[in-house]
């Protein structure tokens, strides 16, 4: 998986001995890496830069417990 990568944005395969077949491929614009680019940008952060920051959140936030 890839925001752009040539014209694929996800790519299966299966392989077999030293030979591996293309099943399927998405290609650009449909993208699972542009929509995280996107809801990065929407959260604040700087669109291939700050996608770590996002990834980092939510292990390190805090758990709001309600009893």
């Amino acid at each position: 998986m890839d925001g752009v990568g040539e014209w694929a944005t996800s790519s299966i395969g299966s392989g077999r001995g030293n030979t591996i077949d293309m099943v399927s491929e998405m290609r650009f614009p449909h993208s699972v890496g542009l929509l995280y680019s996107a809801f990065t940008y929407f959260c604040g952060f700087k669109v291939n830069s700050g996608e770590y920051k996002l990834m980092v959140s939510r292990p390190t936030a805090s758990r709001n417990t309600r009893t």
